[in-house]
């Protein structure tokens, strides 16, 4: 979960920046020709946004997929080391049955 909440706050981070020098930008400009470079500034903001977002989702994504992973690991294992105990005791109990019913 740290990976996640860290990639998170990076991208919060970077989108507050860009957004704090838009709006110092637009505090700046002073007539039609740097409005309507704000405003380019601004869509192209929005797409680098957007780009941004998918980029992280896909690193979430990641992360989620690695930590799959590892839980099946740790899930198999278990399921091997109770298995062969399992099997165990049934190899003990059939050989208890087998000499008891040899008597």
């Amino acid at each position: 979960w740290e990976q996640i909440v860290d990639l998170q706050l990076q991208e919060i981070e970077c989108q507050l920046r860009s957004v704090s020098n838009l709006t110092s930008q637009a505090a700046k400009a002073r007539d039609p020709e740097a409005l309507r470079d704000l405003w380019e500034e601004g869509f192209n903001l929005s797409r680098e946004h957007a780009e941004h977002f998918v980029a992280i989702s896909r690193d979430i994504i990641a992360v989620g997929q690695k930590t799959a992973e590892s839980l099946g690991t740790l899930a198999q294992a278990r399921t091997q080391v109770v298995n062969s105990a399992v099997s165990a005791s049934i190899s003990e109990a059939a050989a208890k049955k087998t000499t008891t019913t040899s008597k």
